[in-house]
């Protein structure tokens, strides 16, 4: 990246644009018009953008709404959740009439017109379609998440077999000393160990849990005593989410160039690094606007010289991989093979920044060999492995398209970056 910006000159050494070649991972807080957006970046390049949303019931707000209509033949029901008249939509299945939280009345395992209900949203409305809420509640941390259940015990995959009977372990007994606690009943919840916890004390691991399941105690307390549509439990903002979720095998630093930012991370403990010059701004310092036009853009340059075209339609979104003008000194498998693998670890970079989703068709450079095939689908396999996101291979089709799905789970990139400038 060029060290030049325009109108600026004589910067000291110690300046942070010296700093922005070096491989420490960083968290960047900054607004942009007014809107605060926060960029994951790893060994220099983005790997994650989120923002503030004005939304008045973020994902994982619990609350209590009104059952005002039954779809029997969807079996759902939309729920009102304030007095303004907004909806949202309950799925009612087996797993949710078996948790759901009626407050006015008691339950019978039936859900009613008119029927308080303490549920929790999953999904934004978008476009016509209102919020997606729950009946089954969970809460999470940075080690644990704790969900409705039958009180099973669940450890993250990354997590190494060797480490899973000593969480079972932990998991029992801490269950068993929470139970003989004051006002504490056993709760009917199913816990899941985090991949986070595997670079953490036991002891802080202990105190998250209690903490969990004081709040799953008091939505149920605090339900049986506030009127239809009170809120019963709000998640962090944003940025304290996406910190907490962090790969704690990586060490992160957090800068921000907003005062009111710096103070709430400092109350949750979290160190950063307040950005202060009113000559060169955070976002020109690293590059933002440049970085995010490259992601938004429909070409993708490699290193070789070759290059991808994105371009996401209403049923599909293709990923097409062009020679350009990358080298060619081996013969066409090898050239071919080399390019595919390099193209296969920019495609899986590609949809998880830019949380492409849906079918995704992938039309590599044709090669001959059997082996040369195998050898990219490993390939493939091992870098969208490391998506958080669910992501799978499906197989190339007849016409010789790499098939993969990834899982709807938030806004799209452009969605994110719509009021960018």
């Amino acid at each position: 990246m060029s060290r030049h910006i325009d109108g600026i000159s004589h910067i000291s050494r110690e300046h942070e644009i010296y700093q922005t070649n070096t491989e420490q991972n960083k968290v960047i807080l900054t607004r942009n018009h007014g809107i605060l957006y926060a960029f994951l970046l790893e060994n220099g390049r983005i790997c994650k953008v989120a923002r503030e949303e004005k939304q008045a019931y973020p994902i994982g707000t619990i609350l209590i709404g009104k059952v005002v209509n039954i779809l029997k033949e969807t079996e759902g029901a939309f729920i009102r959740l304030d007095g303004k008249d907004t909806m949202a939509y309950l799925p009612v299945n087996g797993q949710e009439l078996s948790h759901i939280r009626i407050v006015n009345r008691k339950p019978d395992g039936r859900i009613l017109q008119n029927d308080d209900v303490i549920i929790q949203i999953k999904k934004e409305p978008q476009k016509t379609k209102p919020y997606l809420v729950s009946g089954v509640l969970e809460i999470s941390g940075e080690y644990l998440a704790l969900h409705d259940g039958s009180g099973q015990v669940h450890v993250s995959k990354k997590i190494e077999q060797s480490h899973k009977k000593e969480y079972l372990e932990y998991a029992s007994q801490w269950k068993e000393a929470t139970i003989t606690e004051p006002n504490m009943e056993k709760e009917p919840v199913d816990m899941v160990f985090r991949t986070n916890a595997m670079f953490a004390d036991r002891d802080d691991i202990h105190q998250e849990y209690i903490d969990l399941i004081s709040q799953f105690k008091n939505v149920d307390l605090f339900g049986r005593t506030r009127t239809v549509y009170s809120i019963l439990y709000r998640t962090d903002l944003f940025y304290i989410e996406m910190i907490r979720n962090l790969d704690h095998s990586k060490e992160y630093e957090i800068i921000t160039d907003c005062k009111d930012v710096l103070e709430h991370l400092e109350h949750h403990n979290i160190h950063s690094r307040l950005y202060q010059d009113e000559q060169i701004s955070l976002s020109q310092i690293y590059s933002l606007k440049t970085r995010l036009q490259e992601l938004s853009g429909k070409k993708v340059y490699m290193k070789s010289g070759a290059y991808l075209v994105i371009e996401p339609t209403e049923a599909l979104i293709s990923i097409d991989v062009n020679s350009g003008k990358a080298q060619k000194n081996v013969d066409h498998e090898t050239y071919s093979l080399q390019i595919n693998i390099e193209a296969a670890k920019e495609a899986a970079y590609q949809m998880k920044v830019r949380n492409l989703s849906g079918m995704i068709l992938i039309d590599f450079i044709n090669m001959n060999l059997a082996e040369s095939k195998k050898e990219l689908i490993n390939v493939l396999c091992s870098e969208i492995s490391n998506d958080k996101v669910t992501t799978k291979f499906i197989d190339f089709t007849k016409l010789g398209l790499a098939e993969l799905t990834r899982k709807r789970m938030e806004k799209p990139l452009a969605y994110v970056l719509r009021d960018w400038e």
